[in-house]
């Protein structure tokens, strides 16, 4: 029963409140009717509208504490300091918000205007809406409709929307520079204002505000994506944040520094100039200030002269100084000569001619003067586009000649100018640029008797081959090699394999693991592992079974002498391809690879993954013995009936006949081999159906037909066309 009544209560207390809000709105609407009125006429005169109001008494609604509205507009304006202020008559005109104005100095104008005019706090938010517009319309209009008549909480949601929150005043705060116009009260005023925004100690004791100013250093001493990570979780004091921190470091291990160390940071350099700077004539090491060593962040000054006291110079350099008299000795010598900077130049032999080429790294495509070019040559279709040094962009035709560089003949699709400062200049699209740039510097290499010995065995061994000594004719592109010159040859590369015998040409580049105890334990799989560890702690076991210990927070896998770190199943697939796949590893079969892995690593169910692993390898797959058996042929059915099947296929496009035909539907029959060719003009499914259909005709209907299933054997109309008549 008292349930009841006090939903009762509670229904007949909110519709009290509906009545007084939607007065409330009302009397707002007569008034804005009355401005209006009033803006449009300036002649008329208002009306009383205490007198109004006093006359209707439905318009002088209570508020929530039963204070009448005429009440708490006189304890408004008593807040606001005096009574001098407008009329309602002369209210104002308010700009609407722009973009280019500034939310937060939009909002105090607004506040002070209300406060100038003797507007209560209820009446705000009804001046506000109409001077909304984009963002902060937005803002209001998403709001509830219970909260969209409270002017504090829509200024709440204006600023949130604008991004404007306590981290926004205290970057200002910080970052905050003398403007050149404004006074020094006017700068106290801005950070007094940023700092209350900010702080807010008006609703916070004294113990919050230390924590927010701790809080505000620590975060300044973290690294940066310790301090992203923390400002996520969004800390409300300094030992919550530094709780955070621990979590971070721990879950992610040391091996990464967790504080911010400034570039500047030069206390590692003034402690090695401590220990090796030593005064003279004494053994005691220097001494520095150790105010010396503190960082001087103030923003450089220009410097002054103390002569004239000027900015921008110092004395040395100042032109009031007078030039002094001085003696100079110097030896004649002869006049230097510029020499202009050196290109670099080539020969090279295009069609039998030699030419001088300009090596130049800055061209894409390499350029040849036209009349060192067949006329046949040149292809006028395809055009090359180029842009000079001057910005200017020009079309040259091509073509594709033989160049010969260095004894080495090359195919290269050249293009073809007019005017060009050299006969031929080559680009980056001859491969050899860079070796033509930079040659390769030549030396004598040092041939002991052993090697002497060697070179000679090597030599006799071929000598015995046929032809070893017979002229073999060779093209133009590769020039024959003298005995000297494949001896030299023979020498560095044994010269060069016995230094890197011990090199390794295949590097392993993968990402090793650093947090290999998180992942053993957030594996599910490892589960029943990190059971049988705990087990074995209260339980010995021989030492001929498999037992299971934690080392270091790492699980592993002991048997006899082994002991095999049990791999989480994150990493799993990286060990089966260092084991299997890779060179060193051979691709070996499932035995000899699980033994391998199982020298130094575990898990459950290791012998099915690397069976598995094994057989999904495609090298071994291409290269295995075990080959799947041929499917065996099948037999043809025999067909007694001519034209129980056909077989049906286009040939085309051809060349267009006289009547437009380019495609030909050739249809044979199974049983007489019997061709039928139909020329088609297009191979769309209606000529098709029509030729079919001229066929039959003539020899009957077909119990089957058999085609390469193409898209317009298949379609819908031939479809209807095989069910209307029978056919499969």
């Amino acid at each position: 029963m008292a349930r009841t009544e006090g939903r009762e209560t509670a229904r007949q207390q909110e519709q009290v409140d509906q009545e007084r809000r939607f007065k409330a709105l009302q009397h707002q609407f007569g008034l804005l009717q009355i401005e209006v009125q009033a803006r449009t006429s300036p002649n008329l005169h208002l009306p009383d509208v205490d007198r109004e109001s006093r006359e209707r008494p439905d318009v002088d609604h209570l508020d929530s504490d039963g204070n009448s509205e005429a009440a708490v507009h006189q304890q408004s304006f008593n807040q606001a300091g005096n009574n001098i202020g407008p009329p309602l008559s002369q209210i104002p005109r308010l700009e609407k918000l722009s973009d280019t104005d500034e939310v937060e100095h939009f909002l105090v104008t607004f506040e002070r205007i209300a406060v100038a005019c003797r507007w209560t706090k209820t009446d705000w938010v009804w001046h506000l809406i109409p001077l909304l517009t984009g963002k902060a319309r937005a803002a209001y209009v998403h709001m509830d409709v219970n909260e969209s008549i409270d002017y504090d909480k829509v200024k709440d949601a204006i600023l949130k929307k604008y991004d404007v929150n306590a981290e926004t005043y205290r970057q200002k705060f910080r970052s905050l520079s003398v403007d050149p116009s404004e006074s020094p009260i006017e700068l106290y005023n801005r950070l007094k204002e940023l700092f209350g925004k900010w702080i807010q100690p008006k609703r916070k004791r004294v113990e919050e505000v230390s924590e927010i100013l701790i809080l505000e250093q620590y975060l300044r001493m973290l690294s940066p994506e310790l301090q992203v990570w923390i400002r996520e979780r969004d800390p409300r004091t300094a030992a919550e944040a530094a709780s955070l921190a621990d979590v971070f470091v721990a879950a992610r291990g040391k091996s990464k520094p967790w504080a911010w160390k400034p570039v500047n940071d030069r206390r590692s350099l003034d402690m090695t100039h401590f220990q090796q700077r030593k005064s003279e004539g004494s053994g005691k090491p220097y001494m520095r200030n150790p105010t010396s060593a503190k960082l001087n962040f103030a923003p450089k000054r220009p410097p002054i002269c103390y002569l004239c006291g000027q900015e921008g110079h110092t004395k040395p350099n100042c032109p009031k100084i007078s030039a002094q008299l001085t003696q100079l000795c110097f030896v004649p010598r002869r006049e230097g000569t510029k020499s202009p900077s050196s290109l670099k130049t080539t020969n090279v032999e295009i069609n039998g001619e030699k030419l001088t080429a300009l090596i130049d790294t800055g061209s894409d495509q390499t350029l040849v003067r036209r009349k060192f070019i067949s006329p046949s040559l040149i292809s006028t279709v395809k055009k090359l586009p180029i842009c000079c040094v001057h910005g200017d962009e020009r079309l040259l035709p091509t073509a594709n000649v033989y160049v010969k560089i260095e004894e080495q003949i090359y195919l290269v699709e050249v293009g073809v100018a007019d005017n060009l400062s050299f006969p031929v200049i080559l680009g980056r699209d001859i491969p050899v640029l860079l070796e033509l740039l930079y040659p390769a510097r030549q030396c004598n290499v040092v041939v002991t008797r052993a090697k002497a010995n060697q070179s000679e065995g090597i030599e006799h061994t071929l000598g015995t081959l046929p032809f070893f000594n017979a002229e073999i004719e060779t093209g133009v592109s590769k020039r024959r090699k003298s005995r000297r010159e494949k001896r030299q040859e023979k020498v560095k590369y044994a010269a060069h394999t016995e230094r890197e015998d011990l090199a390794c040409d295949l590097p392993v580049n993968f990402p090793m693991p650093t947090n290999i105890v998180q992942m053993q334990q957030e594996d599910a799989s490892l589960t029943e592992c990190f059971a049988r560890a705990a087990e074995v702690r209260e339980k010995p076991i021989d030492d001929n079974t498999a037992r299971y210990g934690i080392t270091k927070g790492i699980l592993y896998r002991e048997i006899r002498d082994q002991k095999q770190l049990v791999v989480p199943q994150c990493v799993r697939e990286m060990v089966l391809h260092l084991s299997h796949s890779i060179p060193w590893a051979g691709h070996l079969g499932k035995n000899k690879t699980t033994a391998r892995i199982k020298k130094w690593f575990f898990w459950p169910g290791l012998k099915v993954d690397v069976a598995r692993f094994c057989k999904s390898c495609p090298v071994c797959q291409k290269v295995s013995l075990r080959r799947p058996s041929k499917a065996p042929l099948q037999p043809l059915p025999v067909i007694d009936t001519p034209f129980e099947r056909l077989g049906m296929d286009v040939v085309g496009p051809v060349e267009r006949s006289r009547s437009g035909n380019r495609f030909m539907l050739v249809i044979t029959d199974y049983s007489t081999r019997y061709p039928e060719v139909f020329p088609l003009k297009s191979v769309k499914a209606k000529p098709v159906a029509t030729s079919l259909v001229q066929l039959f005709s003539r020899v009957g209907f077909p119990a089957e037909i058999l085609t390469d299933q193409g898209t317009n054997f298949m379609s819908t109309l031939l479809k209807q066309v095989y069910q209307l008549l029978g056919i499969k």
